[in-house]
């Protein structure tokens, strides 16, 4: 029986043994890696959320450790979230769209198209994201940026970029100490100063915004405790320090921010616990989003430039643009035309042909197949894969598989693309907008008001653009993109083969291209 007993009381301890050495096994490797397995066993099924959303699924992307099924979970809950929601992803708290439109960049996709969703439109809303509160702004300033988005709104009757009323918000919102708080009230907070950093570092040629960012590290300096942590010390104030000083090209360990000989990284690392998991609080219970945060922090210490931006930021597409020189052509009847010179401009490139005839017919219609040829010779585009459409025929099979490559081009169906159709002035700017966005690499993006301004400044029948279609068209005029504009729009009319060469030939002359 002692036996018996003995035997039991040495299985107990082996078994205690080995359940204390678990939490050792999973602590193996690096603080990042650490962090990024317990990030990975946490948060299988990302949502859209400050916890458990897109914190975890940008970090993990910058660690290189997102799988395949967590960014699919991911966007297939986005995508849910907003057709549950009609587009809305909070009415008050503009920070949402800013949060998804960082994650979408770093996945690669566009947020200015999600389940047919504009969420850049959102962060063109100044008044709503500075209503928020200064963090409103820091992230709307720091998501367009990130998405390469110009964004533009009205304000006081004038078009006005939303990132420099973000940038003039956050400028505005320095408190006497040197750094910013979300109660816009002295002491400064800690994260918020980091925040407000990290939005500032790209603009700092601007001699206001230069002497901004050094107040605000001597703000970070000066409420640096003698542990290393910041202010009231919890974990995520250290990460968003962290990730400032990373923004800005600082060592985490640069003596301004080392204090009692413990740095702003080695402070951080005072809050993580054996399982790879973090405390909001020094000595606390795991907390996921001072987990997620920490994971940003450390991650940002791997990546090369800056933790906001894409890995294909400032990548433009292999263009292959015809060269505007070659033989003299002209036609009998656009003699004296105002389109005359866009149409022997194109004409001499290849671009335009005539017809059989020897005449260019400038007032006739144009199909979608001979508008997206037109527009794939313009850039010099070429396929590499078949288009899922079922109904193009094969002279213009290759510029529709060209075109939907580059996502200049949606079928009217999954399958179908409706080569033979009549393309009309508002079909036609939506193309061409993309075209525009694809050759440059850059997006554009209105408030409702700038919108519906630029529409109004090109004609009295603006009404008359469809909503699917307004902000394109929209991006078209400010642009000078959409040919045959006198006063009128017509956007429901079909577009003229001389519209589409002053059209074309804006585009290739356009800041887009530039």
């Amino acid at each position: 029986m002692k036996k018996m007993m003995h035997r039991a009381a040495a299985l107990a301890l082996c078994l205690v043994l080995a359940l204390s050495a678990a939490p050792a096994a999973l602590a193996a490797g690096t603080p990042l890696e650490r962090t990024a397995d317990y990030v990975c066993q946490t948060v299988t099924d990302p949502t859209v959320g400050t916890a458990g959303g897109e914190w975890a699924v940008l970090a993990l992307k910058r660690a290189g450790r997102l799988t395949a099924d967590q960014e699919a979970r991911y966007l297939e809950n986005l995508q849910k979230c907003l057709e549950d929601s009609d587009g809305v992803l909070s009415s008050t708290k503009y920070t949402e769209y800013a949060r998804v439109v960082l994650t979408l960049t770093a996945l690669g996709d566009d947020p200015g198209n999600v389940a047919g969703y504009d969420l850049l439109a959102s962060l063109a809303e100044c008044d709503k994201v500075v209503r928020q509160g200064i963090n409103g702004a820091i992230w709307a300033l720091i998501a367009l940026r990130s998405a390469a988005c110009t964004a533009w709104d009205v304000q006081g009757g004038a078009l006005v970029e939303a990132g420099d009323v973000y940038l003039s918000a956050i400028l505005a919102a320095q408190l006497s100490d040197g750094g910013w708080a979300l109660s816009g009230k002295t002491p400064a907070d800690p994260d918020i100063t980091a925040m407000a950093l990290c939005a500032l570092a790209p603009y700092q040629e601007n001699d206001a915004v230069k002497t901004a960012v050094e107040r605000g590290l001597g703000c970070l300096s000066a409420i640096q405790n003698d542990d290393g942590t910041f202010g009231a010390p919890t974990a995520e104030s250290c990460a968003q320090v962290v990730l400032a000083l990373h923004e800005l090209g600082i060592s985490p360990g640069d003596a301004r921010f080392t204090k009692g000989g413990v740095s702003a990284r080695e402070a951080l690392l005072t809050f993580a616990r054996s399982d790879g998991s973090f405390s909001h609080v020094p000595g606390g219970m795991a907390d996921q989003m001072a987990t997620e945060q920490a994971l940003c922090a450390l991650a940002a210490q791997e990546v090369e430039g800056s933790f906001f931006l894409p890995d294909t930021a400032g990548e433009t597409p292999d263009l292959a643009i015809p060269a505007p020189g070659g033989q003299a052509v002209t036609f009998p009847d656009i003699q004296g035309r105002a389109d005359q010179s866009a149409i022997e401009d194109l004409a001499r490139r290849g671009v335009l042909l005539g017809r059989s005839d020897g005449t260019f017919d400038p007032d006739a219609s144009m199909t979608r197949g001979e508008f997206c040829a037109v527009v794939v010779r313009a850039l010099g585009l070429k396929k590499t894969q078949e288009s899922p459409f079922a109904d193009v025929p094969a002279w213009c099979a290759d510029a529709v598989a060209a075109a939907y490559e580059a996502g200049i081009v949606r079928g009217t169906t999954a399958t179908t693309f409706t080569p033979g159709g009549t393309i009309t002035r508002q079909e036609a700017a939506v193309m061409l907008a993309r075209a525009a966005r694809y050759a440059s690499g850059t997006a554009v993006s209105y408030s409702q008001a700038a919108c519906e301004s630029l529409l109004r400044s090109g004609g009295s029948d603006w009404a008359q653009c469809g909503a699917w279609a307004a902000r394109d068209v929209a991006l078209c005029l400010q642009s000078g993109l959409l040919g045959g504009t006198n006063g009128t729009i017509r956007p429901r009319s079909p577009i003229t083969r001389g519209e589409v060469a002053q059209s074309v030939a804006g585009l290739l002359h356009s800041a887009f291209l530039a």
